[in-house]
């Protein structure tokens, strides 16, 4: 089997929760094999912020070494996600499947905006991202940065928060 690219719980938010802060790495994304130039602190935005528009759609705006974050509306009332362990943390102000790919020309980083549910992504491991020497398949990440197969546990909690 290829080794995962994550291994985590996804989960839809509603279009209210527009607003993130985090106890973790930023304020930039981050990932596993780029982080060393995110520090660890207290960040916030918005939702919408958070995704890095490439010129093609991609998985973009992970924050890793995540204490905990909150999800909140403009009022201050949502949920916060306290993990066990650091965790890996991807919130979307839109459907992760904005994101899959598509035939070449089709759809843009541009075309991408707040609609519908939004994504979030709650990441025991993250794969890094790879392309040290090319982006074809040798151009994977180094070992060290893959998730290996191999049983995992991982556990956080998720509490409300506000009114």
């Amino acid at each position: 089997m290829p080794d995962p690219l994550r291994v985590g719980l996804r989960f839809d938010s509603s279009p209210e929760l527009s607003r993130i802060a985090w106890y973790g790495r930023g304020p930039q994304e981050s990932y596993a094999d780029r982080k060393t130039g995110a520090a660890i602190g207290l960040y916030s935005g918005t939702l919408a912020s958070q995704y890095h528009d490439y010129v093609r759609p991609q998985e973009g705006g992970n924050k890793t070494d995540v204490r905990w974050f909150k999800l909140t509306t403009d009022t201050g009332a949502g949920l916060r996600v306290t993990g066990k362990q650091p965790l890996s943390v991807n919130a979307l102000a839109f459907p992760y499947e904005d994101l899959y790919l598509r035939k070449h020309g089709e759809w843009h980083s541009s075309d991408i905006e707040a609609h519908g549910n939004g994504s979030v992504l709650i990441d025991a491991v993250q794969s890094g991202v790879g392309g040290d020497t090319s982006w074809s398949l040798e151009g994977r990440p180094l070992v060290k940065y893959r998730v290996p197969l191999r049983a995992l546990n991982y556990s956080f909690t998720i509490n409300p928060v506000g009114n």
